[in-house]
């Protein structure tokens, strides 16, 4: 099979502040985006609060406030049970912010939900060792973004079957049903999964992984049927411990999911920056993990559990059940999706995605410099 060898941005040791400042002056000029990509709108005069942890790496923050903790992939396992409380606790906090009228952009995280129809607008901050400040991917246009967020959204709003492999042994099939997404399949449905799960839910498979978001753990295989997932074999401490919830919860009727048990499958998360790549160091230490590379164009992540900071979710918190959610990482999946007419149309081929070769893509790309640089794989 002819994959990509691995390779990597060449990138010199960051010694100061300074060179950290052109990606965030770039970063800073963006058009404001609710994506996962930073893109923070800050015009002059604007009222901004930026929240950090001390898991941010010294020169992002110019002060060390604390150790970051060492990750294996098993801790995954723990963490987002503690991280799903935690971003609701967010969720909260930007409400009453938004009501107090204090601030009129929070920059906090990189990940999950944010706030969407209100005064208050919500961004991310990624930057959390200067590696991952000076990456290429902060340099991309923002209108090169869109479009290959765009190209990707149109060609999924139009398929009504999906197939998904990877050469590690994924073989996942699941319908694109109609109650996804509005009439005209323009979109997407948020109370599908916020409020309730279709009926029609077919999730058929399996998946098998050996990177989740937070770093690496022996090889998982699980078993998907009707988007539940029934059997889980492998994947050393990690899998051990998710059985474990699967057994503690298997009882336990989830709102807005079908049948019982927090075992369940909803997410296949297309990643579409060629330019993000893993930091080489002090990887897996705090939020330095796999949470960052699951952006990068083609990487697929299955999402599985309560669906985060969802209205389903906070309920079922309040009612103390337990509640989290988890992942697994396809590094080079093909997608392989079945429009309405039959006809197959290729997403993404063994890691790559095909926006990346569109030629009204490259012609947007080629506005702001060489396509072919800009949209290589760093």
């Amino acid at each position: 099979m002819d994959l990509p060898h691995p390779r990597c941005p060449n990138i010199p040791p960051i010694k100061n502040v300074e060179e950290l400042l052109p990606s965030l002056d770039a970063v800073a000029k963006r058009p404001y985006s609710g994506g996962l990509w930073p893109a923070w709108d800050l015009p002059k005069g604007e009222k901004v609060l930026v929240k950090m942890s001390n898991w941010h790496h010294p020169m992002v923050i110019d002060a060390d406030k604390g150790p970051a903790p060492q990750w294996q992939g098993h801790d995954e396992a723990e963490y987002y049970l503690d991280r799903t409380k935690e971003l609701a606790e967010w969720i909260d906090s930007w409400e009453v912010m938004d009501r107090e009228g204090k601030w009129d952009k929070v920059i906090q995280g990189y990940g999950g939900p944010i706030l969407r129809e209100r005064k208050i607008k919500i961004q991310r901050m990624p930057f959390i060792v200067p590696e991952a400040v000076v990456s290429p991917c902060h340099q991309l246009p923002a209108e090169v973004l869109v479009a290959i967020d765009e190209w990707a959204r149109k060609r999924i709003r139009a398929c009504k079957r999906v197939h998904i492999t990877d050469p590690e042994g994924p073989d996942l099939r699941y319908t694109n049903n109609d109650a996804y997404w509005n009439d005209t399949r323009e979109v997407y449905r948020r109370d599908h999964v916020e409020a309730h799960y279709s009926a029609n839910e077919d999730g058929e498979g399996i998946i098998k992984g050996t990177m989740n978001h937070i770093a690496p753990y022996p090889r998982m295989e699980m078993t998907i049927k009707n988007s539940v997932i029934t059997l889980i074999k492998g994947g050393g401490i990690f899998g051990e411990k998710l059985r474990n919830l699967a057994a503690h919860t298997g009882a336990t009727q989830y709102s807005g999911f079908n049948p019982p048990g927090i075992m369940q499958w909803w997410e296949a998360s297309i990643g579409t920056s060629p330019k993000i790549h893993r930091p080489r160091e002090n990887y897996a230490n705090g939020f330095n993990c796999g949470l960052y590379e699951r952006m990068r164009a083609g990487v697929i992540h299955i999402g599985f559990g309560t669906i985060i900071s969802a209205d389903t979710e906070r309920a079922d918190a309040l009612a103390g059940k337990l509640f989290g959610h988890w992942h697994v990482h396809l590094y080079f999946p093909t997608y392989m999706a079945e429009d309405v007419n039959g006809e197959d149309m290729m997403i993404i081929e063994h890691g790559r995605l095909k926006a990346l070769d569109d030629p009204e893509v490259r012609a947007i790309a080629a506005k702001y410099r060489d396509p072919e640089e800009l949209l290589k794989e760093d």
